[in-house]
């Protein structure tokens, strides 16, 4: 899963803008990583643009983003600020991400709060009163078997997170309303039985 990369705990303006997200003065870097606060980064020129990022880092199949990068993209993207609050075994204060950068709260947007523990995102909601997201049943897709183009069920995502369309799903003797949760992948032959057994080998 991705993880936040920029910033002091201390320090949420730290999180990367979205110039920094699509190329130009990263704050990034190992170094600032391991130094756990904002020193002078490496220029790095990456990407040229929101849409190759996008294209390259986030809907690439088998390759994982960098999540500051993500974040800065997304918060913008959708008009939201998130705030991410990183779990550790530490005593000290839990590391806080902001995205955009700074605290700001602009008009219109919906705030977005994630309880991050290492290999999993919990959504929050301030209040009871806060607006929630809707929950999508489908959306429009590429099928991770024939590369079709069309809409597909939410619920219908293999274990190795490849997603198949109706046709393909009938094809391993599916129907469209049935569950796909003990399929084997044709993508990559991941199945769930080889997922519980935790050796991923397909044994």
């Amino acid at each position: 899963s991705p993880s936040p990369s920029a910033g002091d705990a201390s320090s949420p303006a730290d999180s990367p803008t979205l110039q920094e997200a699509c190329g130009g003065k990263s704050s990034s870097s190992g170094a600032t990583q391991q130094q756990g606060q904002q020193g002078q980064a490496a220029e790095e020129e990456f990407f040229q643009s929101v849409e190759q990022y996008v294209e390259m880092e986030i809907m690439e199949m088998g390759r994982e983003a960098e999540g500051g990068l993500v974040f800065a993209v997304a918060s913008i993207a959708l008009n939201v600020n998130i705030h991410i609050v990183q779990l550790d075994n530490t005593d000290a204060l839990c590391p806080l991400y902001e995205y955009p950068e700074g605290s700001v709260m602009m008009p219109g947007t919906t705030p977005v709060v994630l309880l991050f523990r290492p290999g999993h995102y919990d959504l929050l909601y301030a209040t009871s009163q806060t607006r929630r997201f809707k929950e999508m049943s489908a959306f429009q897709a590429q099928c991770s078997d024939c590369g079709a183009s069309t809409v597909l069920r939410a619920l219908d995502m293999l274990i190795c997170f490849h997603r198949l369309c109706v046709t393909c799903k009938k094809k391993l003797g599916r129907e469209e309303h049935e569950s796909v949760d003990d399929l084997e992948c044709p993508v990559c032959s991941h199945s769930t039985a080889e997922g519980a057994d935790g050796n991923g080998t397909g044994q």
